[in-house]
């Protein structure tokens, strides 16, 4: 499970997982955010198996609103946070 909190001041990704009948929280990535401040639309991020890999990733924007950025928590690690890669036509 992933939720964002704080998306205005400071913005952090927080990832759970299930330990039992208890719900821990594993690691957390500061700055990004899953909506503009003052936005009606609360459900611009988006989870899902992006990359083919069996791996769901969590893609929520930098705190500037920015840049699209894809996380995703495998059992050791917290990877990505890097912008998406952007085609133009």
């Amino acid at each position: 499970m992933a939720e964002v909190l704080t998306p205005h001041i400071g913005g952090i990704a927080g990832f759970c997982r299930m330990d039992g009948d208890s719900l821990n929280l594993v690691t957390q990535q500061d700055g990004v955010t899953s909506h503009p401040v003052f936005s009606r639309n609360l459900d611009m991020a988006l989870a899902g198996d992006l990359d083919g890999d069996g791996q769901p990733e969590l893609v929520v924007f930098d705190q500037p609103f920015r840049k699209a950025v894809a996380l995703r928590w495998t059992q050791e690690r917290l990877l990505g946070g890097r912008p998406l890669a952007v085609v133009k036509q």
